[in-house]
């Protein structure tokens, strides 16, 4: 299962990165929805990479954190999808509610 969390992360962190990378040739003014476009992408990064060093440090507490970070990340997700339904927004659906599960199923390994 780690393997899969790696691989779910790495997706997201990447994910994330092509989101604020894209930024400047979607938005060739600053304007507010460059600053959002740039800011969700910063978000989408930043919880991947806490899944990342919540994998690597292995601690207790880390599965609870994960899975709410997780959880909120699919609301957004998904609140996402009515309004846009692009392939991206499906990836980044299908990528957080997979780590969650992940951290889920961990999280009931620990409190055990």
């Amino acid at each position: 299962m780690r393997r899969l969390e790696w691989l779910l992360a790495t997706v997201g962190g990447l994910l994330g990165a092509l989101h604020v990378a894209l930024t400047a040739a979607l938005y060739r003014h600053a304007s507010l929805e460059a600053l959002w476009f740039a800011g969700t992408g910063l978000g989408i990064a930043s919880v991947a990479v806490v899944n990342i060093v919540a994998l690597r440090a292995g601690d207790r507490s880390s599965p609870v954190i994960l899975f709410a970070m997780n959880s909120v990340m699919v609301g957004f997700f998904a609140s996402a999808w009515p309004l846009m339904k692009a392939p991206q927004v499906a990836l980044g659906l299908m990528l957080f509610t997979g780590l969650a599960v992940c951290s889920a199923l961990r999280s009931l390994k620990f409190l055990r």
